[in-house]
């Protein structure tokens, strides 16, 4: 899993690539924390699932940790770019209702930034 990070129009966009899986979930998860330790505490997240290409019930974990560590500080999180099959896993666990999902980046700044 290759994660890599960006400022946006005050947007922290954070890009997956690769498979979030059981493997390598807990290294994402504390690479991701570590990151947004260091970061402005209450700023928006994007994050960019483009060159996901899987994710597991363990992944979906690391999405919700992220995103409820967002809310107690007022912080908003939105996913953008999910391919079919990501988007399918979201569906089918009901993690689309859960996530505010955007179609590109900047969607997502726009949803993030209104």
């Amino acid at each position: 899993m290759d994660v890599s990070f960006k400022n946006v129009d005050n947007v922290l966009c954070i890009t997956l690539n690769g498979r979030l899986d059981a493997t390598n979930a807990s290294d994402t998860e504390q690479q991701i924390s570590g990151y947004l330790d260091k970061t402005e505490k209450n700023i928006n997240i994007a994050i960019n699932l483009t060159n996901l290409d899987y994710i597991s019930s363990a992944g979906l974990r690391v999405l919700l940790v992220i995103t409820k560590n967002q809310k107690k500080i007022n912080s908003n999180l939105c996913l953008f770019g999910l391919n079919e099959n990501v988007l399918e896993i979201f569906k089918i666990s009901g993690f689309d209702t859960i996530f505010n999902i955007a179609k590109g980046e900047n969607d997502a700044v726009a949803i993030l930034n209104d």
